[in-house]
C-alpha cells in the first residue's frame, strides 16, 4: 500500500517538478538574457545606464540628479504634490476651518460626534 502511494505521488510530482524547472530557467534566465541583449543592441547608450565620461573616467549618469525646473513633475492628477525632500518644507501645518478637515469624514462615517 505504501509503495503504491509513493508510486502515485511520484507520478504526480515528477511532471510538476519538471515544469517548475523548465519555467524557472525560461523566465529566470533565458527571457531576461534575451531582453537585455535586445536592449544592448537597440539602445546601447541607454542600456548601459547613460553614463557620463570625462577624460575616460565615468563621473555619473545622465539619469540621476536631473535638474527639474517645473513643479508639474510632482503633481498626481489634480492633487497637489506630497511633501517630501524635493520641495521646501511649509512654514506651518495647514489650518482647517472649524468642523472641516481629514478627521471630519471619519467621524461622520462612523456615526461619532462631529469634530469641533
Amino acid at each position: 500500500m505504501l509503495k503504491d502511494m509513493l508510486t502515485i505521488l511520484g507520478r504526480q510530482l515528477r511532471p510538476a517538478f519538471s515544469i517548475f524547472i523548465v519555467l524557472s530557467v525560461l523566465t529566470g534566465l533565458i527571457y531576461p538574457s534575451v531582453i537585455t541583449l535586445a536592449a544592448k543592441v537597440l539602445f546601447p547608450h541607454q542600456a548601459t545606464g547613460s553614463l557620463i565620461e570625462e577624460n575616460g573616467k565615468v563621473v555619473g549618469s545622465m539619469l540621476i540628479g536631473q535638474q527639474i525646473s517645473t513643479p508639474g513633475h510632482f503633481w498626481v492628477g489634480l492633487r497637489p504634490p506630497r511633501p517630501s525632500r524635493t520641495m521646501p518644507r511649509p512654514a506651518a501645518a495647514p489650518t482647517w476651518p472649524r468642523g472641516r478637515g481629514p478627521a471630519q469624514g471619519r467621524e461622520a462615517a462612523s456615526g461619532g460626534p462631529a469634530c469641533g
